[in-house]
């Protein structure tokens, strides 16, 4: 199973005030509606109803269709001929216990055939009329499209893994245009996306009477425009099996799984798989696509982040120049060429290491990003006390072959995880630290005597303690100032070994 889990545009410079209020809309608007569209019938009837037409008119064409369903006839027609083919064709099998029950007269009269119609007609416009169900007022329907529904459609949802499947992708995708369009634009952005979605979902699937809701159109339309924007951001994805277990992480440019998930969504669309508006994700992505790159040509961002004047700070000429090498002339060579000196006049500088991965992710130069920027983010992020951020650039360098932090990096790795209690984590990590510099840096010694200390009072794991205690007495770093906590230590493993191998009862 693969699921999305983040990317690595995980610092913003305001707060997602829009993202975080939609998210919030529609967790309530599903908590106050989920009952009552559980609940609604008319959808099964309406559908039963459209069926039945179809049959009577494809077997009998000589019967009248009240204007209404006749509209319905020839929508189908034109929208689906081969279904309409299939339909007229006189050897197929009856589709229900009502159809057979039409075939089994052997001379059916044209009278009675015509009443069922008039029937049918009168039940088809009830259903439509119906105003006591809240899918039928506020879902988008290609037969009968209401104005509000463009927008109300957006907010409803059927279940509880459609609301979080869509919230959690809002999140992924909203928070990080937010940041850059301000939180008007991207909120107007999101809802005529949603409104373009709907449309291209009816254009493709005309006089269709199955309700279509949900916020995945003008979230498709967001990941269009993270296409548009940020086509060479990684999305962190998850891998598991669940027998045998099995589970990793790793990245994946928005350039290239966005545009697998869009031939996903057409062939699924063209296939006419019952139960999810493929179209709409269609539309609402290709929507996102065409205004990310308006906006892109238009330089929108610049229009609606312009500087306050009152700011004292102003980025540094070198950087502003770089930023606009890669965003604006899509050059990350020259971004890199320009970075380098910098961020050698200041190794602090953040954003400069971050856009210095963003150029090395654009040229697939996983290896710089490995050796020289990850390490220096890695840093950073411990410095300024951002220990999650930090962590995760841990995940990022280890997803792409890095092994060896720098030691003073990875000893403030091993205590983040001490002081949350990570026992098994902490160990570890300080054991690797421990065997990697073993012959090079004292730090080895501190590691290898923190993760025999862990194993043996908190994991009570006298063995591997021992272990260590015996790595860190035989170390060819001079440690004459820590012999005596060795030998202590190495008593009180005996001492742990020795209880632990006593008979019960003893």
């Amino acid at each position: 199973m693969l699921f999305p889990i983040g990317h690595e545009k995980n610092t913003v410079s305001r707060l997602p005030i829009v993202t975080a209020s939609l998210i919030l809309i529609n967790i309530l608007v599903f908590l106050f509606t989920t009952s009552q569209i559980n609940n609604d019938n008319p959808q099964n009837d309406i559908v039963t109803v459209k069926i039945h037409i179809l049959i009577l008119k494809a077997r009998y064409p000589d019967l009248v269709a009240s204007p209404e369903a006749q509209q319905m006839i020839d929508d189908f027609r034109k929208a689906k001929p081969a279904g309409w083919t299939w339909l007229s064709a006189s050897d197929r099998k009856p589709e229900d216990a009502w159809e057979v029950a039409l075939l089994l007269d052997p001379e059916p009269r044209m009278d009675k055939l015509q009443e069922q119609m008039d029937e049918l007609c009168r039940q088809w416009s009830t259903l439509q009329k119906s105003d006591d169900s809240l899918l039928w007022k506020y879902a988008y329907h290609s037969y009968r499209p209401t104005p509000e529904s463009y927008i109300t459609h957006q907010f409803l949802h059927g279940g509880w893994l459609h609301l979080i499947g869509n919230m959690w992708m809002l999140w992924l995708c909203g928070f990080v245009l937010e940041d850059v369009w301000g939180p008007f634009v991207v909120l107007a952005f999101y809802l005529i996306a949603g409104i373009a979605a709907a449309s291209f979902h009816g254009w493709m699937t005309p006089g269709s009477v199955t309700p279509m809701l949900g916020a995945s159109g003008s979230i498709a339309g967001l990941m269009g425009a993270m296409l548009a924007r940020f086509p060479t951001l990684k999305i962190r994805f998850i891998y598991f099996w669940i027998l045998p277990p099995k589970m990793w992480t790793f990245g994946v440019p928005v350039f290239i799984v966005a545009p697998l998930w869009l031939l996903v969504e057409v062939f699924w669309g063209m296939m006419g798989e019952a139960g999810v508006a493929h179209w709409a994700h269609v539309g609402g992505f290709m929507f996102g696509v065409i205004v990310g790159l308006a906006f892109y040509a238009v330089k929108l961002e610049k229009v609606v982040n312009r500087e306050d004047p009152d700011k004292t700070w102003t980025p540094d000429p070198q950087y502003l120049h770089a930023v606009e090498l890669l965003d604006d002339r899509r050059d990350p060579d020259g971004c890199i060429a320009v970075l380098r000196p910098f961020l050698k006049q200041k190794p602090n500088a953040v954003e400069g290491w971050q856009l210095l991965m963003r150029a090395q992710d654009w040229r697939g130069d996983h290896t710089a990003e490995r050796d020289e920027t990850l390490p220096q983010l890695i840093r950073l992020s411990f410095a300024t006390g951002d220990t999650g951020q930090a962590k995760q650039y841990i995940d990022q360098y280890r997803s792409i072959g890095g092994t060896q932090l720098p030691a003073a990096t990875w000893i403030e790795l091993c205590r983040n995880y001490e002081k949350d209690q990570l026992w098994d984590a902490a160990a570890h990590e300080y054991e690797q630290l421990g065997q990697t510099y073993y012959a090079t840096d004292r730090v080895s010694l501190t590691a290898l005597m923190s993760s025999a200390r862990i194993y043996l009072s908190k994991l009570n794991r006298p063995t591997d303690a021992e272990r260590l205690f015996r790595a860190a007495q035989n170390s060819p770093i001079p440690h004459l100032d820590v012999e005596g906590m060795i030998t202590q230590g190495l008593k009180e493993c005996a001492a742990a070994q020795a209880a632990a191998s006593k008979p019960a009862g003893a």
